[in-house]
């Protein structure tokens, strides 16, 4: 048997929502900026599980990710 979990933390929940400035073609008047979105943090739980059992001939293995 086999358990595992890991914890992680990002800063930022949507980094394409970082503030960046794009200059289209090669006129640097046409530009697009995107502003950061405030206490945008996030966290999650990754769980990772297996199992082997044999039943005579027969071998059964289960295994997961969460």
């Amino acid at each position: 048997m086999f358990l595992s979990a890991e914890r992680g933390w990002f800063l930022d929940a949507d980094p394409s929502s970082v503030e960046r400035t794009y200059y289209y073609s090669l006129d640097p008047l046409v530009t697009k900026t995107t502003t950061a979105k405030e206490s945008n943090d996030a966290s999650d739980w990754r769980f990772t599980g297996r199992t082997s059992h044999t039943f005579g001939d027969f071998r059964l293995n289960l295994g997961a990710n969460v």
